[in-house]
């Protein structure tokens, strides 16, 4: 049972980011719970912002490596200026890349109320409808 809420830490993670728009973070755990990694977005300049800029691959690359087989990321997020919850659904990109590190669920906040969604992440990614942040 987990001890805190994923949602929560997200986005208190979230805060972190220097994203001028959308402020996203990332929160990764195994099946008992434990936080193997968290991340949040970043705004560079030089970088490719679809792949290095999202919080979910901030939290791949901070990771242990060899706990993620079979954990849960939970992305959560809100805009920056008025701070409402936005829809956080991980990008075709980030997908793959959770699904070849081994990570085979995802949560991720909706802007209707808050809510968590939880998806499985199957074997072969497919073209997920996407937020651009």
């Amino acid at each position: 049972m987990l001890k805190y809420d994923p949602k929560t830490l997200a986005l208190k993670i979230a805060q972190r980011s220097s994203h001028c728009i959308f402020c996203i973070g990332a929160v990764i755990h195994d099946s008992k719970g434990r936080i193997i990694s968290w991340g949040w977005n970043i705004q560079t300049l030089g970088m490719d912002l679809k792949t290095f800029g999202h919080a979910e691959a901030h939290a791949l690359r901070r990771a242990n490596r060899t706990r993620l087989r079979g954990a849960t990321i939970v992305v959560a997020g809100f805009t920056a200026n008025s701070g409402k919850i936005i829809t956080t659904r991980p990008c075709l990109k980030c997908v793959t890349l959770l699904h070849r590190f081994g990570i085979r669920q995802m949560q991720y906040t909706t802007k209707l109320h808050g809510h968590v969604i939880s998806e499985n992440i199957d074997d072969k990614p497919r073209r997920l409808p996407s937020i651009c942040r």
